[in-house]
């Protein structure tokens, strides 16, 4: 957690797929803004695994752990829904997992009070999928 707060670029990406993987709640808040300013930066070079996805496993992670996060998180994701991705790219991991994992998240769904969270089986499966996050899920 105190990674986070680097000087590095690069330590601070390594701390929240860390986080995203296995880490404990206790930044939710943090990472919720630190989501919300990477989705307001539409031109923005993008990472292996992407930014957005890594913050996104760890807020749902954590989602249900106090009441109006989940809430929270969809009217975000909803209001700044094509800054998922840098540049609007079509066919992008997040553009991809979300429309296959969560879709009632997207513009248009449901009240955002009445969206599940998706399935966590679905989130530890992206993790896994990254060979950089794989080892470090449990």
């Amino acid at each position: 957690m105190k990674a986070l707060s680097s000087n590095d670029a690069g330590t601070r990406h390594y701390a929240l797929s860390a986080l995203a993987a296995c880490g404990r709640d206790g930044v939710w808040d943090e990472v919720a803004a630190r989501l919300l300013g990477t989705m307001k930066r539409r031109q923005r070079r993008d990472s292996i695994p992407p930014h957005a996805m890594v913050m996104l496993s760890y807020l749902l992670r954590h989602a249900g752990s106090e009441p109006g996060r989940l809430p929270a998180l969809v009217s975000l994701l909803r209001k700044h829904w094509d800054g998922l991705d840098p540049q609007g790219s079509i066919g992008s991991p997040t553009a991809s997992w979300m429309a296959a994992n969560w879709s009632a998240a997207a513009p248009g769904g449901p009240p955002a009070d009445e969206v599940g969270a998706p399935e966590p089986a679905a989130v530890e499966a992206w993790l896994r999928s990254s060979p950089f996050l794989s080892e470090l899920v449990r």
